[in-house]
This record gives C-alpha cells, sequence and structure tokens, in this order.
C-alpha cells in the first residue's frame, strides 16, 4: 500500500529538519538527530529536531480535486555551554535555521506541498538539571492537494 500525500509530505518535512546541519549552510547542527512526533529528548542526545503534524482541515475544490491544510510544529534544541554561549542568543539561530529551511522559496522540502507559511514561534531555553539546551519552536501551515477519494494522488 503506497503512504498518502500526507505521509509523504511528513517524511519528508523530517528529512529536510535532518538537513539543518552548518555542514549544509546553516548557522546550528540543530538537525543532527530529526524525529518525528517525539515529545522526549534523549539526554545522550545533544542536538534534535522533532516535527509534530497536527490534524488537518480540508474541502472539496473545483475538478474532483481536495484542498488540505495542516499544521506542522517543530521544537528544535541544541547543547549549550552556558559559561560562553548566551542561550537567548543560540535559540534565535535555531529559530531562524528552522524558518530558512521549511520556507526558502529556491529550496522546496517536496514537490507535492501547493504552499507552505510560517504561522509563528520563537527562541526558548530549556534548562535539564546539570545541562542547558537552546531552543525554538516553529510553526508551519501546509496546503496540498489531492484527488478526490484518493489520499495517495494528486
Amino acid at each position: 500500500m503506497a503512504d498518502s500525500i500526507r505521509e509523504r509530505i511528513i517524511k519528508a518535512a523530517v528529512v529536510r529538519a535532518g538537513t539543518i546541519l552548518t555542514a549544509n549552510g546553516y548557522k546550528t547542527n540543530a538537525g543532527d538527530n530529526a524525529c518525528r512526533a517525539s515529545k522526549t529528548h534523549d539526554p545522550d542526545t545533544e542536538y534534535t529536531v522533532v516535527v509534530i503534524p497536527k490534524p488537518e482541515e480540508s474541502e472539496k475544490a473545483k475538478f474532483g480535486k481536495m484542498i488540505h491544510t495542516f499544521p506542522v510544529d517543530l521544537i528544535a534544541a541544541v547543547k549549550i555551554d552556558i559559561e560562553t554561549e548566551s542561550a537567548s542568543e543560540v535559540s534565535e539561530t535555531v529559530y531562524a535555521d528552522l524558518i530558512k529551511a521549511f520556507t526558502n522559496p529556491e529550496e522546496p522540502f517536496s514537490p507535492l506541498i501547493k504552499s507552505i507559511t510560517h504561522t509563528g514561534g520563537g527562541g526558548l531555553e530549556l534548562p535539564n538539571n546539570e545541562e542547558t539546551f537552546a531552543g525554538a519552536t516553529a510553526s508551519f501551515e501546509i496546503k496540498y492537494q489531492t484527488a478526490l477519494g484518493d489520499p495517495e494522488a494528486q
């Protein structure tokens, strides 16, 4: 059985999150460990981006098509040295990397998407007993199209 268009987009989002590395031109290595819909952070992992797909809304369009819209939230964290780094500054850098990775029109992460809009987010500090992580959340709204009654076809 083939994956639905939505599932293929979600998988592509996880892959794109995994590209957030300094070697790829980003300012952080937040994508070093990208995963899907996990709200826990492994303390042995220094970097992570979690992709959280949310419920969608759908509407019938012309010519036997459906337009679907669903939010995707990203939570990213990187371990920092609080002696030499500002959690606030690193958080804003992580936030900028998330926006760049998902909304750069020159490098769309999936040809199945009709549009993607950044809808909010920001930096945050994540204290964890002996270690400190800086991070960010970013929310996006993704629109895609399917054939009427067939979530696997456009």
